[in-house]
């Protein structure tokens, strides 16, 4: 593989086959004058344009409304294989966080739109190179990664490249392959398909806030999900199509992982249940049994696998804040510490939380 760094180059780089392209302050590192964060940049941008030889290059989406699968996974593979190379950089944490804090801003405001939308002119394709394609393409598949689990994600993007290897691939191509092998492994219950599932958060916009409601008597918690939006939702004056995004109701497919303050088991992503939707596409309420009593806290969303805010009651908000300002906050782990204090912050700003 050649690599090439051109003066002047109009693009950062360009993933050409055989010869990748380069600016090159995005290719050249001095290790007596850059700093170490140049140098896990350009690692960074290296990694990315390698992981295009596969996805971009081997495979390449039929049209350009499949762009961020291509892009997507450029992101994700790059962090992965940084997080590889040089584990001293905490590449894997700080990049997923990175992309997820920015995601859960920028897709909150109603001017949003879908990973996955239709491309019917020329002037529309400069619009897909945005966060929207690159992180929350990578935020999805590194949801998809968590909880079908690796090694049904490494056998099944083989099967996926193998089957679509020099030609064009949809979407839907990446989802069949993905469920065939995440089935045989028993890492997705048998009544679910990635399809089902990822259609919910590509050809939708935005994402879910859960609401976490605890019955500490029962020891039980009912979970609900509504779209978050850090704009209002009446708008004075608003035209018909804007009328009826506000009435629009929204469902996800959600993989819901937890853990508690006694077992704080902030290893295993995989989800203990989902949230779901009904057949008309409403959201399903649900019951979590058997949780602690009232003075343990629990958390939702483990090592922030999914992109969704989560609120709690105050009680539990307040087991949290003691914990966090207590000696062993550091048994919750650092992505859902990052996690907690966004959301407050947040919920807060929006007024949801006091």
């Amino acid at each position: 593989m050649d690599q090439l760094a051109v003066p002047d180059f109009s693009a950062g780089a360009m993933e050409n086959w055989g010869l990748i392209t380069y600016r090159e302050a995005a290719l050249f590192y001095a290790p007596d004058v850059s700093s170490e964060a140049d140098k896990q940049r350009v690692t960074n941008i290296i990694a990315h344009e390698l992981a295009h030889q596969w996805f971009g290059n081997m495979v390449t989406m039929s049209w350009w409304d499949d762009l961020w699968i291509k892009e997507g996974f450029a992101t994700y593979i790059a962090t992965l294989g940084m997080e590889k190379m040089c584990c001293k950089w905490n590449a894997y944490e700080e990049e997923s966080l990175d992309n997820m804090l920015a995601i859960l801003s920028t897709d909150a405001y109603c001017s949003t739109r879908p990973i996955h939308q239709p491309v019917t002119t020329a002037n529309q394709i400069g619009g897909l190179f945005d966060p929207i394609t690159y992180r929350k393409g990578a935020v999805i598949i590194r949801m998809m990664h968590m909880f079908i689990g690796d090694m049904a994600f490494r056998l099944g993007l083989n099967n996926y490249i193998e089957r679509q290897a020099y030609g064009n691939a949809k979407q839907e191509d990446l989802w069949q392959a993905l469920t065939q092998i995440a089935h045989d492994h028993s890492s997705l219950p048998k009544d679910l398909c990635l399809q089902t599932i990822m259609d919910s958060w590509t050809l939708q916009k935005g994402y879910p806030l859960i609401k976490v409601r605890r019955h500490y008597t029962n020891k039980c918690a009912v979970i609900s999900q509504s779209r978050f939006k850090l704009q209002p939702e009446q708008q004075p004056n608003a035209r018909q199509d804007q009328l009826f995004e506000q009435k629009r109701q929204y469902c996800w497919l959600v993989p819901i992982s937890y853990t508690s303050e006694l077992a704080h088991n902030f290893n295993s992503t995989e989800p203990q249940v989902w949230l779901r939707c009904t057949p008309k596409g409403e959201p399903l309420p649900l019951r979590l049994r058997y949780l602690p009593g009232e003075f343990e806290w629990i958390i939702l969303n483990v090592q922030l696998t999914a992109p969704y805010r989560v609120d709690y009651d105050s009680c539990n908000w307040r087991l949290l804040i003691d914990a966090l300002k207590g000696l062993d906050f550091q048994q919750i782990h650092v992505l859902n510490r990052a996690q907690l204090i966004d959301d407050a912050m947040t919920l807060a700003w929006t007024g949801q939380r006091s």
